[in-house]
């Protein structure tokens, strides 16, 4: 019997040669082999929204999210495709909540650098520079969607607000 590390190997190998469909069969088999582990679900959700899917690629992100809450890399993509519908309240939420894991990460990492010996602290400070230019990124992107909302008188219902 494959292990879902295994599932997800293989899943990753066949997307990147180009057969989706199996890759996406090995990655929904890790998901039903450990429902409780995000990775597969996340997975999904990037071969979804590659190929426009995202009704499919916002449950698979939703799921993963819900399996945790410290992961900036799926509420970021989840944000994205949130903001691409519409749901611009939806989207500000979620890439708020994406700044502000990344941000507590990166000062930790920081102290936790201070510590280190100096080519381990200088990987780890580097890390954090490309974190914060995530952070950057997505502050850029929230900036849009306040336009974006100033710009729709009525955005409560396009935004997701509504029911």
């Amino acid at each position: 019997m494959e292990t879902y590390e295994q599932l997800l190997d293989q899943g990753e190998r066949l997307v990147r040669s180009g057969d989706q469909v199996a890759g996406v069969r090995k990655y929904a088999r890790a998901a039903e082999l450990d429902p409780k582990r995000k990775e597969a679900f996340t997975k999904l959700g990037l071969v979804y929204r590659e190929y426009g899917d995202v009704d499919s690629a916002m449950n698979f992100f939703a799921q993963a999210a819900s399996l945790d809450e410290k992961d900036a890399f799926v509420r970021f993509n989840l944000g994205l495709i949130q903001y691409g519908e519409g749901m611009l309240d939806r989207a500000r939420e979620t890439l708020e909540e994406a700044v502000s894991i990344v941000q507590t990460g990166i000062a930790g990492a920081r102290v936790e650098a201070e510590g280190l010996r100096s080519d381990k602290q200088g990987i780890l400070l580097h890390q954090c520079d490309e974190l914060e230019q995530t952070v950057v990124d997505a502050q850029a992107l929230l900036a849009q969607i306040a336009t974006d909302q100033a710009a729709t008188p009525e955005s409560g219902f396009a935004s997701g607000q509504a029911g």
